[in-house]
């Protein structure tokens, strides 16, 4: 799994974000817009943004991104041991210097998806040492039920995209 670290350098701790970035093809890790967004997302921002890079479809079918994003709040939480080689992770010098563990979020800039379900998991499952995370940035949520509810329309509920890919889900 690919991972890549965004931060204005400052004799300071940041809050960490962790964003997950890897459903979209158009939208990849490395790809020119997700840097730019994040560089300014950062820029402005008290943060540190570590983005990870997920396994696709259709080599990879789901729930394969959501247990990588799993993987990745591990591997961040393996940060907060003493070990320095900590439950077969190797730790990020830089993350350890900069990072503030008691500030971490979770995020998604596609659908969010991903994001809800890591902050719901990591409530409900113990993260490595105890990691806790405090919320979660979810730009462009995507949420759908087995109903229609609110303006949600009636017809064709069942046999919209939406609904079969919620279904899939």
């Amino acid at each position: 799994m690919n991972t890549r670290f965004y931060a204005k350098i400052e004799n300071i701790k940041f809050n960490l974000i962790i964003i997950t970035v890897g459903l979209s093809v158009s939208n990849r890790l490395f790809s020119f817009l997700s840097h730019c967004c994040l560089n300014l997302f950062v820029s402005e921002s008290n943060i540190i943004v570590v983005t990870v890079d997920f396994r696709l479809l259709p080599l990879h079918p789901l729930p394969a991104a959501y247990e990588d994003g799993w993987t990745s709040l591990q591997w961040i939480a393996s940060h907060t041991s003493n070990d320095t080689y900590n439950n077969n992770f190797e730790r990020e010098s830089w993350l350890l210097d900069y990072g503030d563990f008691d500030k971490v979020y979770v995020g998604d800039v596609n659908c969010a998806n991903i994001a809800h379900d890591l902050a719901m998991r990591a409530e409900s499952e113990t993260l490595p040492n105890n990691l806790k995370i405090l919320g979660a940035l979810l730009c462009c949520p995507f949420f759908w039920a087995s109903t229609p509810i609110g303006s949600e329309p009636v017809e064709e509920h069942e046999s919209s995209l939406a609904m079969k890919v919620w279904n899939f889900v």
